[in-house]
């Protein structure tokens, strides 16, 4: 798919296009329902030129054109509230959500669209990915530590910890 945004004649060709998988996929912890398809979500991270972004809508909208146009995605193809989805024979599909690099906050947050509310959103996908994990090595820590007595005490119950706020974790 990379190699698809960064060809001659993508509209993402000069935006150093970017996809990386987020949520389920990137924890390494999708499985496939019991019905209906699999679900792999990924961010098309971009750097959109300033009336992109004056337009909440254009990556979304310059993406599913782009898409729709491709011989191979054009019947696999939908438009849905923040990404484009390609359907692959009801096995899977796979939602591309394209965001832009929040320069103004840094780090990994991203900017994305919302059809709904005509607007872009702030997120952070890799840096919650970077936070969970975190977490998880600090508790295994805490269990290898403490030994397998300890272990049982989070058994049944989840640790918990504060998310960072928003823009707080960097890379």
């Amino acid at each position: 798919m990379n190699q698809l945004l960064e060809r001659q004649g993508s509209p993402f060709q000069f935006l150093r296009p970017r996809i990386f998988p987020q949520g389920s996929m990137a924890l390494g912890t999708t499985s496939k329902p019991v019905e209906g398809p699999h679900d792999l979500d990924f961010v098309l991270q971009i750097d959109a030129p300033l009336q992109w972004q004056r337009y909440p809508l254009a990556g979304l909208g310059a993406l599913y054109q782009f898409l729709g146009e491709n011989e191979t995605y054009r019947k696999m193809i939908s438009l849905k509230n923040r990404v484009v989805r390609l359907t692959y024979a009801d096995e899977f599909y796979m939602d591309i959500l394209p965001a832009y690099t929040d320069f103004a906050s840094g780090g990994t947050c991203i900017l994305v669209p919302d059809r709904a509310r005509v607007s872009l959103c702030s997120s952070n996908p890799e840096g919650y990915i970077l936070w969970f994990n975190y977490v998880l090595v600090d508790h295994h820590s805490l269990v290898q530590h403490c030994g397998p007595r300890i272990g049982h005490v989070f058994h049944n119950r989840p640790v918990t910890r504060r998310v960072p706020a928003f823009g707080q974790l960097r890379t």
